[in-house]
């Protein structure tokens, strides 16, 4: 993985955009991830430090004005990663209709079982990317893009409720799918807390979408283009989990 800081760096949403575009011209990749401050942070999966070269560095510091240090990144599963990955975005993040997601931290499968007790994990999410997209439905009832996933069933796993409702609302199946993390969520109307499970899949062949009783549309979404009525908390799930 590519990793690169700049401790007392901001970013405005312009110059994020334009780092975001470039390396995605002139780096083989799908996706990055960008926290723009303060303390700016860009992360390149599934390529290595070596890779950048220092003319696309030299590009990348005119369009961020400021000077990167290039550093390779935690493990996943440690404990650096998984403070780090709750300020990848600007958390709590809240909904229209008031929700918030608190907080979202990365773990793997095994670790479900030590989540606090006191609040219950209900739903499984998806996060599938096709390329550098991701998909999202129309839920007709919210009137809103969503993630694709749902309530889990009694005695459901969240891997089989991420599997089913994706292949339910969106008619998708991902070729694998991976747990990323936990999301904490303070549910409107009532403020209870609730853990959903995110995972995160690829797919390089869509099936087309075939309207249901759940949502009306899906779509490919780019986390550098706007999308009208899409879900703050699905938008920074899915920028959370490239």
């Amino acid at each position: 993985m590519i990793r690169l800081t700049a401790e007392s760096a901001t970013l405005t949403e312009a110059q994020a955009l334009k780092v975001q575009h470039h390396l995605l011209e002139f780096i083989p990749t799908t996706h990055c991830t960008i926290y723009r401050g303060p303390g700016v942070v860009i992360e390149v999966p599934d390529h290595d430090p070596d890779e950048l070269a220092p003319g696309i560095l030299h590009r990348i510091e005119e369009l961020a004005a400021c000077t990167f240090r290039v550093e390779p990144a935690p493990d996943a599963t440690s404990p650096a990663a998984m403070e780090y990955s709750a300020a990848m975005y600007e958390l709590p993040v809240e909904n229209t209709d008031g929700s918030v997601l608190l907080s979202f931290d990365r773990l793997v499968e095994e670790q479900l079982g030590g989540l606090d007790p006191s609040v219950p994990l209900t739903a499984s999410l998806v996060v599938l990317w096709c390329g550098h997209e991701c998909l999202m439905v129309f839920n007709r009832y919210r009137q809103a893009w969503e993630l694709p996933g749902g309530m889990l069933d009694p005695g459901e796993s969240p891997r089989d409720a991420a599997v089913r409702e994706l292949e339910e609302e969106s008619g998708q199946r991902a070729d694998e799918l991976e747990l990323v993390g936990v999301a904490k969520i303070r549910v409107a109307p009532d403020d209870r807390l609730e853990y959903l499970a995110i995972y995160r899949g690829r797919i390089d062949s869509p099936q087309p979408f075939t309207a249901n009783d759940e949502m009306s549309d899906a779509v490919w979404w780019s986390p550098s283009e706007p999308l009208t009525d899409l879900f703050p908390i699905d938008a920074a799930l899915a920028i959370l989990c490239p």
